[in-house]
């Protein structure tokens, strides 16, 4: 346990350095004022510089903060920015202090903010140099720096970061993540290094953004302990009434000062009447998290499936549907078992093992998180290794005496041949509306219906949030990538789902080897 205590001195230095910049913008007059920190500010201040260790550092090391947006985060994070730029702690020789956005227009609105701070101070703009160029600030006291990065520029590895303000870290995927990882590493040789998230909440759980968040949440409520880690979130939860004014407070402590209530009401006013604006300004407005309006079966409804307990499935029937992929991507068995009606099902996914680090930037998750928490296997080479996975279906099929598994018959013909030889029951299952629009409307029903019960796989979940229905004329359907769907996206887990309750169906919707439904 890390010994700490409270320096009343060092937070009130932190906030009167605040109070004696000019706030340029957002200003309840219109005109230049005075920074009179909101309360979530003055409380971020005294937990950040209050806060320390026994050998007199700062305790927090991460911060994430997230509320909805217009609570005047962009001013308030470039005043904190300056506090370290100009070292009020004096523990960082030469600070370097970073402003990081998925774009340089991003990072931008926050080194304006800042910028402009100092130029309204002429203490501070005597010992400052500002280039716009390069949207970089240089303090000729200290030899400090303050300066914009983005995940558009070239590797930042070389780098020895003080402070990093994460912006609008919801917007951050697999493109950013070197950036992250680069500046996150990159500040072992400082004595108290600053890392702070600042971000609305997003669309993908499973991003950057979202994996912070979880953890913060896990925080919060006493799940996950880390003393050096400080989540401030103002949210509107999910349960709650997004419509009842009462509550707009809880993600907007900046309601009645920066945020107009009316304007607020207008925007939900528009929300209630256009049901397509709803997941935007839940989003914007009341910091929750939504998925995409396209999701066939959204992620938070899956969650409410999770099964509180695993019964004993010995002599169960059991089905299983695969999803292989063709070349260096995830393969899916999902396999389920019929209990009184209800319906469990577990999931086991399969990558190639090399370059695992590549594939989770480029997809945008933590495949590497996965593997080693064991919810994905990963298996040799840079491609598909159809021995292995074959090798591990007949031995799950064995565990858990699998009666029928269905597949689809492109690419794993000779998965087929293997599963059969080894007494598998295996069919083909096809891939069109015919095949698979039964088992589809099950699936629907049975999870809006809470009528099936999963292992929590965070893969699967994240295959749901790819994951939108086509529909026919017929009103038959089937699972597909959402519209507009980034190659990185995966639904393999839903696909074998499907199929499985296909096969488990008194009905099958499948068909025998050799006959192929379209």
């Amino acid at each position: 346990m890390i010994g700490t205590y409270y320096d009343n001195l060092a937070a009130e230095r932190a906030m009167q350095f605040v109070r004696l910049l000019t706030l340029t913008k957002c200003t309840q007059s219109g005109q230049p004022e005075p920074f009179e920190p909101m309360g979530w500010f003055a409380r971020l201040i005294g937990n950040i510089y209050g806060w320390r260790k026994s050998d007199q550092t700062r305790l927090y090391k991460r911060v994430l903060v997230m509320m909805a947006r217009k609570n005047g985060k962009t001013q308030s994070i470039a005043a904190l920015a300056l506090a370290e730029l100009f070292g009020i702690d004096q523990a960082e020789a030469q600070p370097e202090v970073y402003m990081a956005a998925k774009s340089v227009e991003q990072a931008s609105y926050c080194f304006s903010a800042a910028r402009d701070m100092v130029r309204a101070d002429n203490d501070l703009s005597s010992i400052c140099r500002i280039t716009d160029s390069t949207k970089t600030i240089q303090n000729s006291m200290n030899g400090g720096v303050l300066k914009v990065l983005s995940a558009e520029g070239k590797s930042k590895h070389g780098s020895n970061p003080s402070c990093v303000i994460f912006d609008e870290l919801h917007a951050w995927g697999g493109p950013e993540q070197e950036l992250y990882d680069a500046l996150t590493s990159g500040s072992v040789a400082r004595r108290q290094p600053l890392f702070l998230m600042i971000s609305t909440a997003g669309s993908n759980i499973e991003s950057i953004c979202g994996r912070e968040y979880q953890f913060a949440k896990k925080i919060i409520s006493g799940i996950a302990q880390d003393p050096t880690y400080y989540p401030l979130i103002y949210e509107l939860p999910n349960d709650a009434d997004w419509t009842d004014e009462k509550n707009w407070a809880l993600a907007n402590p900046g309601l009645g000062i920066t945020i107009k209530i009316e304007a607020l009401r207008d925007e939900v006013n528009l929300a209630l009447a256009r049901p397509a604006e709803q997941n935007r300004v839940r989003r914007l407005h009341f910091n929750q998290w939504t998925e995409t309006s396209e999701v066939w079966i959204p992620p938070i409804e899956w969650d409410e499936c999770k099964a509180e307990s695993w019964p004993d499935l010995s002599g169960m029937p059991c089905y299983a549907g695969l999803d292989l992929s063709m070349t260096r991507d995830l393969s899916a068995l999902a396999c389920v078992w019929i209990v009184d009606e209800r319906i469990y099902c577990k999931t086991h996914y399969w990558i190639p093992g090399s370059d695992i680090t590549e594939r989770s930037k480029r997809d945008g998750v933590r495949y590497d998180d996965w593997i080693y928490q064991g919810y994905i296997e990963a298996t040799p080479g840079e491609v598909v290794d159809y021995t292995y996975i074959t090798r591990r279906i007949i031995e799950i099929a064995e565990q858990y005496g699998i009666k029928q598994l269905a597949y689809d018959r492109w690419g794993a013909e000779g998965i087929r041949q293997a599963l059969e030889a080894d007494g598998i029951n295996v069919c083909q299952f096809g891939q069109g509306f015919r095949s698979m629009s039964a088992p589809s409307k099950e699936l629907e029903n049975r999870v809006f219906g809470r009528k099936i019960y999963h292992d929590g796989n965070p893969v699967m979940r994240w295959n749901f949030s790819c994951c939108s229905k086509n529909e026919d004329a017929a009103q038959a359907i089937k699972p597909a990538k959402t519209k507009g769907a980034q190659s990185s996206q995966r639904i393999d887990g839903v696909v074998a789902l499907v199929m499985a309750l296909g096969v488990s169906s008194q009905e099958p919707a499948h068909v025998p080897v050799g006959v192929i439904a379209i």
